[in-house]
């Protein structure tokens, strides 16, 4: 027996043991086995967790293709009668075994953890020590079997079968629970983790969710188009470019020209809270809306002349404007001769929206022809008389209507009228019916 044992384990490691793949063949596998005397038609799983006909077997199984192994196997062990309660033999034989998997890209996947297979062996066995004088010597066998294997990684898996030696001596059934292993790493050129016979681009890296290829990077800024955000366009941000490296991609960036983190835009001061930033605010301390400023630094200036202040008409209960030293602003009584009567103005009064100093587009072409009017002839002045709204207090009407008065003269001035051809009434609280929301336009 021992002379069979050492035989049996000198041609095991005489093979060259490595993963079973296509490129890599040969597994190593050892098995514990359980010997049954009797057929397996008649009483299939009688004894088959019995420990009383212990047994091993060593081998070398060889991958042909994805559907068909080989393996030579050899066992040594004892064969149990149950129904007699005896040791029936001792056993030494070898075999070859055909096994076809189940697990082979077709049926199954050939990664497959569960893989279930059928074979068939053809050996020799020898027996001895046996109950009865005439079963003793060596026979041939032939074995019917079927199992499966429970892949544990690419190097390990666990196997599980049932067969049914059948020879003219002592026929009995085999259960069997063993591992097959690898002692030979698997050849991957690249080192990608990916091992060659599955990598579809062995000698370059890439990760296994694309067969060990590298995705492609069109643009060469080194991230990969499934995560590049721009893959035409090379750049450091999600693979987009940011010329001023604040960390925001030019395509999201509102200001791509100056770093910042306020959507990509440097921080924007306005000390007064006017809406001009200081940058840009002529009187960054005073609110305002000329450039910042509550008087327009870039309007004309005028001679100061004597300050005129209207005097109340008999009936009227207009309050007195007050007196104003604005240039802008400068209240006057209307002449007694009415000057309309002469110079046909094309307009006589522009009319603002509730609490507006805005001129409303369709009043512009009226006063472009006053414009026109007043470049042809520069005999005679104009005098513009503010009103406020109703509903305002005096104050209120007051600073409303010099706005009003500010934004019809600078318009025309604009035009190339002459600021000194503008005499400023600014009547503020609107008493006399007509007159609300109003500059009333006089000739002088």
């Amino acid at each position: 027996m021992k002379k069979y044992l050492l035989t049996l384990i000198a041609c095991i490691f005489y093979f060259n043991l490595s993963a079973q793949t296509n490129d890599d063949k040969n597994w190593l596998s050892i098995a514990y086995n359980n010997n049954q005397y009797g057929s397996v038609l008649r009483i299939p799983l009688n004894g088959a967790v019995s420990t009383e006909g212990p047994g091993v077997s060593f081998g070398i199984e060889r991958y042909l293709t994805s559907s068909f192994n080989l393996a030579l196997s050899f066992s040594v062990g004892k064969v149990y009668d149950s129904e007699g309660e005896r040791s029936r033999a001792n056993l030494f034989g070898g075999q070859l075994i055909g096994k076809y998997k189940f697990a082979n890209g077709s049926l199954l996947s050939e990664d497959a953890k569960f893989a279930p297979f059928i074979g068939l062996g053809l050996g020799v066995i020898s027996f001895n020590d046996t109950a009865l004088p005439e079963e003793k010597g060596t026979d041939l066998v032939g074995s019917p079997m079927l199992g499966f294997d429970f892949r544990v990684n690419d190097r390990f898996k666990m196997t599980a079968s049932a067969a049914y030696r059948i020879n003219s001596s002592v026929s009995y059934r085999e259960f069997s629970i063993g591992a097959s292993f690898s002692l030979k790493k698997k050849a991957d050129s690249d080192g990608d983790g990916t091992p060659d016979h599955k990598d579809g681009c062995p000698l370059d890296f890439g990760p296994k969710d694309n067969d060990g290829c590298p995705y492609p990077d069109r643009d060469g800024d080194g991230v990969m188009d499934l995560e590049d955000e721009c893959p035409d366009v090379a750049g450091t941000v999600n693979g987009c470019p940011d010329q001023d490296g604040d960390g925001i991609p030019d395509k999201d960036d509102k200001c791509p020209g100056q770093a910042g983190a306020d959507g990509g835009c440097p921080e924007v001061v306005d000390t007064d809270g006017d809406g001009v930033p200081d940058a840009e605010d002529k009187c960054p301390n005073e609110a305002g809306q000329f450039s910042g400023c509550k008087v327009d630094p870039d309007a004309p200036k005028e001679p100061e002349e004597p300050v005129k202040t209207e005097e109340p008409v008999k009936g009227d209960t207009t309050v007195t404007t007050p007196v104003t030293t604005d240039p802008l602003v400068r209240p006057g009584r209307a002449p007694e001769v009415d000057p309309n009567d002469i110079y046909r103005l094309p307009l006589e009064f522009v009319a603002f929206n509730p609490g507006s100093d805005v001129i409303r587009p369709e009043q512009r072409a009226a006063l472009d022809q006053l414009a026109e009017m007043m470049l042809g002839d520069e005999s005679f002045k104009v005098e513009l008389n503010g009103y406020g709204d109703r509903g305002l207090s005096s104050q209120e009407n007051f600073e409303l209507a010099r706005k009003r008065v500010v934004i019809i003269r600078n318009y025309m001035i604009r035009k190339g009228v002459s600021p000194y051809r503008f005499i400023n009434s600014i009547r503020g609280t609107p008493r006399v019916t007509g007159t609300a929301g109003r500059v009333i336009i006089r000739a002088l």
